[in-house]
C-alpha cells in the first residue's frame, strides 16, 4: 500500500530535505549495488532495532524543554509548532481532514505572518488576557482555546479563526503591510510609529486599537488622536535617552484603565496615572536636544527626518546619510574654531547634525565650514541643510547650541505633551 504524504510545504532548501535527499541517494545506492533484498534488510533493522520512545506531558507546555533536552540544539521549536502540533491533536486521527485543515486554513494564516509567526503569538495573548507572561505563554493560549460550554470541544478550524483575529493590525504594526480600509490618516501615524522604531511593547495596545478601528467601533479621529498620543510619549521618551523598560506593564493594562474607551483624553491619563513611567516634560525635552548625544540614538534618523519635513517643503524620497557639519574628527582647520573640549560636548548633539546625500557626505568630510556652506547652499536637496547653510555666518560651539535650541523649541511643539 503506497503511504499517504502530507502535501509539501515551506522552503525547497533546509535541513530537512537535505536530510531526506542524503538518505534517499544512500538507499538508491545500496539498492543499485546489493538489490532489494539488502533494502529488505535495513527496513526489518529499522522496524526491530530502532527504538521509539512516548513521553506523556501533564503539561504540554513543558514540551519546549523536553525537546530541546533529547535533540540537537541546533534545531529550536518556537511557540508557533506547539500551537500547530495542540491544533492539529484535536482531529483524532482523521488524516483526510487533517491535511484539508492544514492546506486551507494552517498555511495561509501561516504564510501571512511569514517571519513574524512565532513573535505574533504573544501581544495577541496579552490582548485576550492581560497577564500572561512570557514563560507561560504556551499555557496561557490553551486557555484561550477552551469552549467554556463544551470544553476541550472547540474545533481546530474554531482555533486557527480566533488565532488569525488580529494579523491584520498586527502586520500594519509591525510590517507596514496595510489593509484597503485604513485611512490615510491613520495609516500615515502608523508609519511614523514604525519609522521611530517603537518598542514592541506597545503593539497589545496598537493591536486592539486598530482592530477595533476596522470594526468601526472607535472613529478614525480617536484612532489618530491616540496613535499621536503614543508617538510624543515614545519620541520625548528616546530623545531623553530613557529606557523602554516597564511599558509592557503600562500597555498591558491601558485598554483596561480607559474602561474601553480609547480617546487623546483617556490615554494620556492612562500614561500619567503610572508614576514610574516618565513622560518628559517640554524642560527635560529642550536640555536633552541641548545636551545629549543624539546621533548615537535609534530615534536620530527619525527625529532629522521629522525636522526636515517641518521646512515648508516637500520631503525628498532619497534617504540621506546624517552629516556632522563639524566633524567627528577634528583637523587643524577645525581646531581653531572650537576646542576638543568643546567639540567633544556638542559634536553629537542635534544642532551639529544634518541630512545629506550619501555622496555630499563623502565628498565634504572634514572640509573647513567654508566649503560646506556653499555646497549645502547650492546642492543640497535637503530644506533643512540649505537653511543651515543661509543663517549661520560661522559654526562653531556657540552656533551649534544656538541652533539646540531651535530645534528644541520645535521638537515639543511637534511632540507635544
Amino acid at each position: 500500500m503506497k503511504a499517504k504524504l502530507p502535501e509539501k510545504s515551506g522552503s525547497d532548501k533546509g535541513r530537512y530535505i537535505n536530510q531526506f535527499n542524503r538518505i534517499k541517494s544512500f538507499l538508491q545506492k545500496r539498492y543499485k549495488e546489493n538489490g532489494i533484498d539488502h533494502l529488505k534488510e535495513i527496513v526489518t533493522a529499522a522496524q526491530t532495532k530502532l527504538t521509539f520512545v512516548f513521553i506523556l506531558l501533564k503539561d504540554p507546555s513543558n514540551a519546549t524543554t523536553v525537546f530541546e533536552g533529547l535533540n540537537d540544539p541546533g534545531i529550536p521549536i518556537g511557540i508557533g509548532d506547539l500551537v500547530r502540533n495542540e491544533v492539529f491533536s484535536k482531529i483524532n486521527g482523521d488524516a483526510d481532514k487533517a491535511h484539508a485543515i492544514h492546506r486551507d486554513i494552517w498555511l495561509p494564516f501561516r504564510d501571512k505572518l511569514g517571519e513574524h509567526f512565532d513573535n505574533y503569538f504573544f501581544p495577541y495573548a496579552i490582548i485576550n488576557e492581560s497577564s500572561i507572561k512570557n514563560a507561560d505563554l504556551f499555557r496561557g493560549l490553551r486557555k484561550l482555546w477552551v469552549d467554556k460550554k463544551s470544553p476541550d470541544k472547540k474545533s481546530p478550524e474554531d482555533i486557527i479563526k480566533q488565532l488569525d483575529n488580529y494579523t491584520v493590525p498586527y502586520l500594519a504594526i509591525a510590517n507596514g503591510q496595510f489593509p484597503e480600509n485604513y485611512s490615510k490618516s491613520v495609516l500615515i501615524k502608523i508609519t511614523k510609529l514604525r519609522e521611530a522604531k517603537s518598542p514592541t511593547s506597545i503593539y497589545p495596545f496598537v493591536m486592539k486599537l486598530l482592530k477595533e478601528y476596522e470594526l468601526d467601533s472607535i472613529t478614525e479621529k480617536d484612532t489618530v488622536e491616540c496613535l499621536e498620543v503614543l508617538e510624543s510619549f515614545l519620541v520625548r521618551r528616546a530623545l531623553c535617552g530613557i529606557e523602554p523598560t516597564g511599558l509592557l506593564v503600562l500597555f498591558r493594562t491601558a485598554w483596561s484603565v480607559m474602561n474601553g474607551i480609547p480617546n487623546k483624553e483617556n490615554l494620556t491619563k492612562a500614561i500619567k496615572r503610572r508614576n514610574t513611567i516618565e513622560w518628559p516634560d517640554d524642560l527635560r525635552l529642550e536640555t536633552a536636544i541641548l545636551t545629549r548625544n543624539i546621533y548615537s540614538s535609534s530615534i536620530c534618523k527619525y527625529a532629522i527626518r521629522e525636522y526636515e519635513k517641518s521646512q515648508e517643503s516637500d520631503f525628498p524620497n532619497n534617504d540621506f546619510w546624517i552629516e556632522h557639519v563639524t566633524p567627528q574628527s577634528l583637523n587643524d582647520e577645525w581646531r581653531k574654531v572650537i576646542t576638543d573640549e568643546e567639540h567633544q560636548n556638542v559634536v553629537h548633539t542635534w544642532g551639529n547634525l544634518i541630512p545629506l546625500t550619501s555622496e555630499m557626505n563623502r565628498d565634504l568630510s572634514q572640509a573647513a565650514f567654508e566649503l560646506k556652506k556653499k555646497e549645502y547652499s547650492k546642492h543640497s536637496i535637503f530644506s533643512s541643510t540649505r537653511s543651515l547653510a543661509k543663517e549661520y555666518e560661522e559654526w562653531n560651539k556657540t552656533t551649534i547650541t544656538e541652533r539646540s535650541k531651535v530645534i528644541g523649541k520645535w521638537a515639543i511643539t511637534r511632540w507635544k505633551k
